[in-house]
């Protein structure tokens, strides 16, 4: 999966979210990240639709262990661990998010 910066833009005009950091790519090239970045939402939701198993969920352990940037692929999984179904988003070796 990859995410544009379209992508971020209709997710940035859907939440309300337009923090410089991930709608103003002159602002972004700023920073220590050097451009813009997805919203932790939208990686959280695109990997929940991406990966399988898929069901209800009474709650989310969220953690965001990396920038998620637009054009670079990343990998959605889902391992099921007894009763716990683990969500992770990765690029390469790298894990970006994990959801239990």
């Amino acid at each position: 999966m990859q995410f544009t910066q379209a992508d971020i833009l209709r997710f940035a005009d859907w939440s309300r979210d337009r923090n410089p950091l991930h709608v103003d790519p002159v602002h972004a090239r700023e920073t220590h990240f050097g451009g813009t970045l997805a919203h932790g939402m939208l990686t959280v939701i695109e990997t929940l639709a991406a990966s399988v198993p898929r069901g209800p969920r009474a709650a989310l352990d969220i953690e965001f262990r990396g920038a998620v940037v637009p054009g670079r692929s990343y990998d959605p999984d889902a391992t099921v661990e007894g009763d716990t179904v683990r969500h992770t988003l990765r690029t390469g070796d790298t894990v970006v998010l994990t959801l239990l």
